[in-house]
């Protein structure tokens, strides 16, 4: 870049013969050379220190950012936590008001007014249960969460006595599921969640639903497969989106939290759930359940 770096220089009293020029020729391309890279290895490092530098000062930002995203998210978790705790108590008063109405002055009622009351109790359990779902989001990873070996099978024939699946319902487990490391009650929530939908949405004379676990490098990979109406692709990332529901109709139950509930949980855990789906073919809610959980710090 015209500046002079550095100086180098053969010299003698007496001055130098033709002969003697040729033979430091040699020397004095070699010197040249040798220069040449020290001012192509000076300006790589100090290329390399300004690379450095500005990596420096990205992972400053980021680390910032980060903080500042986690605090917001504390936040927002602390405010749903404490806002759906303390809807819960005057939901149970409505709904506990709503039945002794029913139960002590049903006499005193017409038709129409005995189904105002049952649709005011459908009304708050439905509320109820949007709460409860909620508040099981905002708990996740709120806390360290004790885990244990959890024989998935096992599992699976727990939340299958829970949902009891009508008799034209084959919810196919297969024996070799593997048993697994994490906290029982998350686990519960991911199952009972996707094998609810997968029930609430079948569309078939004959529904058919298996789980399928499959060893990847460090983790599980699960599929709950159905062979209900399918998931159109635009709607593959909705559906996982709190309050988002594919189906609105008020003859299916849901709050649109189950599969936002599904998604933290795994997430939180360090793994990731996505939808494999052909309309009309059914459905594949897929998640790498990974054998360790992350740190919170990560």
């Amino acid at each position: 870049d015209d500046k002079i770096l550095g100086v180098a220089g053969l010299s003698r009293s007496a001055p130098y013969d033709p002969n003697e020029i040729r033979k430091l020729d040699p020397l004095l391309l070699t010197c040249a050379s040798l220069f040449g890279a020290i001012r192509t290895a000076r300006r790589r490092q100090e290329a390399e220190a300004q690379i450095r530098q500005l990596n420096a000062e990205l992972e400053k930002r980021v680390e910032e950012r980060t903080a500042d995203l986690r605090a917001m998210n504390e936040e927002l978790a602390e405010f749903a936590y404490v806002v759906t705790h303390d809807l819960k108590a005057p939901l149970r008063g409505i709904h506990q008001l709503a039945e002794w109405l029913t139960h002590d002055h049903a006499f005193g009622l017409d038709v129409n007014g005995l189904k105002l009351l049952a649709l005011l109790r459908r009304r708050v359990l439905h509320l109820q249960r949007l709460v409860d779902g909620l508040l099981a989001c905002a708990r996740v990873g709120r806390s360290p969460e004790t885990e244990t070996s959890v024989s998935v099978v096992q599992l699976l024939q727990d939340v299958i006595g829970v949902l009891a699946p009508p008799p034209q319902v084959i919810i196919d487990v297969p024996n070799n599921l593997p048993t697994i490391r994490g906290n029982p009650e998350r686990l519960h929530q991911i199952f009972q969640n996707l094998l609810d939908n997968a029930l609430k949405y079948l569309d078939k004379p004959e529904g058919r639903v298996r789980v399928e676990a499959t060893r990847q490098s460090g983790a599980w990979e699960f599929r709950v497969i159905d062979n209900g109406p399918g998931i159109p692709l635009r709607f593959r990332e909705k559906v996982f989106q709190i309050f988002q529901r594919l189906d609105t109709r008020s003859d299916i139950p849901g709050t649109g939290l189950g599969l936002t509930l599904v998604r933290r949980i795994i997430e939180a855990r360090g793994g990731r759930a996505w939808i494999e789906s052909f309309d009309n073919e059914g459905t594949s809610v897929c998640f790498i359940w990974p054998d360790r959980a992350r740190r919170r710090t990560e």
